[in-house]
């Protein structure tokens, strides 16, 4: 959320094509969203929404080609991780 609240602030400030109000807009809505979020992660259903289970990317020395598959990382995002 710092990124986003950051980036918003600072087109604002900068870019002559967004106003006060759409800045002002902006953060507002993701302000808005983070607190519901906040207030829905009580109910069980939502935090397994949002939440991300761990999965395991690699045994020993062997990649798991198909758990890496199924969460979207590939061999690329992977490596630097090993390093």
């Amino acid at each position: 959320m710092t990124v986003e609240v950051g980036s918003i602030t600072a087109t604002t400030i900068l870019s002559e094509s967004v106003s006060f109000i759409e800045g002002a807009l902006g953060l507002l809505m993701i302000y808005t969203l983070q607190l519901l979020a906040a207030y829905f992660r009580r109910y069980h259903w939502f935090r397994n929404l949002i939440n991300n289970q761990p999965t395991l990317l690699m045994e020993g020395q062997l990649i798991l080609r198909g758990n890496m598959k199924a969460v979207r990382v590939t061999e690329g995002d992977l490596r630097p991780k090993l390093r």
